[in-house]
């Protein structure tokens, strides 16, 4: 293979990881999705977990709770249209990452938030909380929620 094709494979490698369109922000690491319904990509979400074998434990509908008491806390309004988190293990997984340190049975349930901003139309955010990069022990938790991420979204 010559010189001028592998540098055209790798050029067009790194177009196509440039369009996933993911930010940091404290804790998360959030893709941002335009011109798709909330709820297509939280159903898209949850058909991904489905299909890797792993049932979700919980689904925390948080919009709604921070709507509900937001007047009570002395907020207008919370700022979600729409906001739920899934929550979930993947046993093989779990197992592996507490037999390398048992002290990180906190992150198990891992999560992956679906949700709408009320000011921002017609853009989705789908995120999951980042680990600390020196507990290795993640590694594989990171890798399965970002491959449901991307499968979800067709990355």
């Amino acid at each position: 293979m010559n010189l001028k094709l592998i540098l055209i494979a790798l050029m067009l490698t790194a177009l196509s990881y440039s369009d996933k369109k993911t930010m940091n922000v404290g804790y998360s690491v959030i893709y941002t999705v335009e011109d798709e319904k909330w709820e297509d990509v939280n159903n898209d979400i949850q058909s991904a977990i489905s299909d890797k074998g792993i049932v979700i434990s919980y689904t925390s509908h948080a919009h709604k709770m921070l709507n509900r008491t937001a007047k009570a806390t002395g907020f207008k309004e919370g700022v979600y249209k729409n906001a739920q988190i899934h929550l979930f293990c993947q046993a093989s997984l779990s197992h592996k990452m507490t037999k390398q340190n048992p002290h990180v049975i906190s992150g198990c349930p891992y999560g992956i938030s679906v949700y709408e901003l009320r000011d921002k139309k017609n853009t989705i955010y789908v995120s999951y909380r980042k680990y600390p990069e020196e507990e290795k022990s993640y590694k594989g938790v990171i890798d399965l929620q970002v491959a449901i991420i991307e499968e979800a979204l067709g990355l």
